[in-house]
Formats: structure tokens, sequence, C-alpha cells
């Protein structure tokens, strides 16, 4: 039982992407990157800012 493979179509793969904050241009933007350039550093993130307390 199942020892055949009888695809009707072929598998497609996605891009596995994700939305993030990115430095672009001297600012920083919203975009969908993918994670493998996520992975290799080709995409730049913002620092995370401190806040301070209200006083």
């Amino acid at each position: 039982m199942g020892s055949r493979v009888i695809a009707r179509n072929k598998r497609v793969f996605r891009p596995n992407l994700k939305t993030v904050r990115a430095w672009v241009n001297g600012g920083v933007q919203r975009m969908t990157v993918c994670t493998s350039c996520l992975q290799a550093g080709k995409v730049t993130k913002p620092v995370a800012r401190e806040y301070s307390k209200a006083e």
C-alpha cells in the first residue's frame, strides 16, 4: 500500500517569508524577507531602542 509515488502535480517550494523592520537607505522600513536571507545576514535590523522612564 503506497509503494508507488503517483503524483498529479509537482510540489512547489515556496519561500518562508517574514515581515520585519530593516534598515533601507538610512531609514527603517517594514518589508517581507525570506528567513534564509535573515539567517545569512543580508538584512540589517535596527537596534532596539531603550526607553527612559517618564518623570
